[in-house]
This record gives structure tokens, sequence and C-alpha cells, in this order.
């Protein structure tokens, strides 16, 4: 990133361009004069010259007693490989989420929450411009397609286009809000009423995730009206029974690439004596595999089909 687009109204301005800002500017031994600056960005600019000598761990624990917040805010930028707890975060600021209720929600103070927005994760001045939250927060993933390891992506989309209630049920995941059961038909009825829900979230998540082409265009329909359909099985107070057979149709209509079910599914004539023959290899045959040794196994009678003969020969 150029420091000339670290800026405020840069249109290509990072979410993060103030911490950007002060590592380019402390890597090329420039100070940023506080009087031309806002408070936000001299706060990280002192923060920064503080962390570069912390050497051990109480030098860390003086620095975040000098200054929780701001502590807490890098430690959630700074851990992104595995740190869900930052794209929650960051969802939820996009979803325009109260400071107090995320606060509430994720057990933050909310000072940590302003400054993290400020120097890690600057939106809040930007939400209506829906083109470059796509481009500059969501970015390329979501014309090219997510996959379901990418849900910090997939919460920030849904964050950002539905609001906080949305964004709370992506992340629960399960389509049961906290209740407690005090029956098991109590626990049967949440079950059932959770089912319609997670088929709703399925059937987005597909169609965010897998891009539609030829090759899925009649799959994805089939799973989407088969949804559909257990969707008003449930509201016509259809059972568990009828809507987890419904849920079985989904699955049968999927491609299956391994295992028994793979010859129930369309194959090439030509192919189907030699998809019948192969098996994959046991747990142990991998790990020789892997390990660059010889697997022995008995490979009689397999055979390939002869080439077909051309008029050419």
């Amino acid at each position: 990133m150029q420091l000339v687009h670290l800026r405020p109204k840069s249109p290509f301005r990072p979410v993060d361009w103030r911490w950007l800002k002060v590592k380019a500017y402390r890597r090329l031994g420039s100070r940023l004069s506080r009087f031309k600056i806002d408070a936000h960005l001299f706060e990280a600019y002192c923060f920064a010259e503080k962390l570069d000598e912390v050497e051990d761990e109480m030098d860390s624990v003086e620095l975040c007693e000098q200054n929780e917040h701001i502590f807490d805010a890098h430690t959630f930028y700074s851990d992104n490989s595995k740190n869900s707890h930052r794209w929650e975060l960051e969802a939820r600021l996009l979803a325009r989420e109260s400071y107090s209720s995320i606060a509430q929600k994720m057990s933050l103070d909310i000072e940590t929450i302003n400054t993290y927005e400020k120097i890690f994760f600057n939106v809040s001045d930007r939400l209506e411009n829906v083109s470059w939250i796509i481009h500059s927060v969501v970015g390329r993933s979501i014309h090219v397609g997510l996959t379901e390891r990418d849900f910090d992506l997939l919460w920030k989309m849904y964050g950002y286009f539905g609001g906080p209630v949305m964004l709370d049920m992506v992340i629960r995941r399960i389509g049961i809000k906290k209740q407690h059961a005090e029956s098991e038909d109590e626990a049967n009825g949440l079950l059932a009423s959770a089912l319609p829900v997670q088929a709703n979230m399925n059937a987005s998540k597909a169609m965010v995730i897998n891009p539609i082409n030829n090759f899925t265009a009649v799959s994805a329909m089939t799973v989407e009206q088969t949804y559909r359909q257990i969707e008003k099985d449930s509201a016509a107070g259809g059972g568990i029974e009828v809507i987890t057979a419904g849920l079985g149709k989904v699955f049968n209509s999927l491609y299956w690439s391994t295992g028994s079910g793979t010859m129930k599914h369309r194959t090439l004539p030509l192919m189907k004596d030699v998809d019948s023959q192969p098996v994959e290899l046991r747990a142990s045959e991998m790990l020789l595999a892997a390990t660059g040794q010889t697997v022995q196994n008995d490979f009689e009678g397999y055979t390939l089909p002869e080439p077909e003969q051309t008029t050419d020969e």
C-alpha cells in the first residue's frame, strides 16, 4: 500500500490505514507531528514506539497497564491467523451494532471497541459506501467465490447486508435461541423449530460459496427447491421425521466422489466397469504412501477399456 493512500479521504484507503501509516513512518525514520494528525493517529504512533521496546513478558504487562484499551485492540488485530474474536468484532462493526451490545456479547470494554475501530478497522465513516466496503473490506473473494472456511468473510457479508440479528443467526449456526428446555418434548420442539433456520442458512451459504455454472446449476436448483419444501412442511406442522426425510433428499441429490454412493450417480458408460474396481487406501497404506514407501496391494484383475477404433486407422 502506497503511503499516499494512507489518508482519510483516499478512495483506496485500507481499513487499518492509521496503523499502516504509523508503521510506514517508523520504517522510513520519519516522525508524525501531533499538530498535523488526529488524536487516534498520534495515540497509535506513541503505542508503536513503546511496542518496539518490548523485550519480554514483563514489558508487555507494563505496556498493557499503561493503556489497556489500545493494547487489547492491538492484540485482536495482530493475531489474525487464528483469532475468530477479531472476525466477529469486525463483522459486528460492519453490521452497525451498537458498541454497548458488542461489549456485552463479547465481554469487551466500549473504549477498546472504539480504539479498534479507529486504529485497526476504520469503517464507521464509510458504512454507506457499499462499493468501498465490497472492494476494500470483503475483497475479491465475493466475486470469485468463498469456501466454508472463509467464515470471517461470510460473517462480514451477512453482518453488513443483514444486520446484527442475521449475524447472530449465522454465528450461532445451529438456529436455536438461548432457551433452556424443561422436558424432552420442549427439546424436540426447539430442534424442530431450528431445522428451517438451518435449512435457510445452508441454502444461502451454498449460493454464496458455490459458483453457479453449467456443472452446478441443476444441483443447486434441486437443493434449493428441496429446502423450500422442507420449510413448507415445517410450517404445515410436519414432524421431525418429515423434515429429516427432506434433508435426506438434499444429501441424495449431491454428487459424492468417494464411498459406496459414488456409483449411484451419472458416469460415462465406458468407465462403469473401471470405476467399480478401485478401492480407497487404508489408513496404514496412506501413511506408507505419504512417507514415500511402496504400498503393497493386489491389483490382479484390474482392466481398462480398449481404445475405440476410428475410421482413420
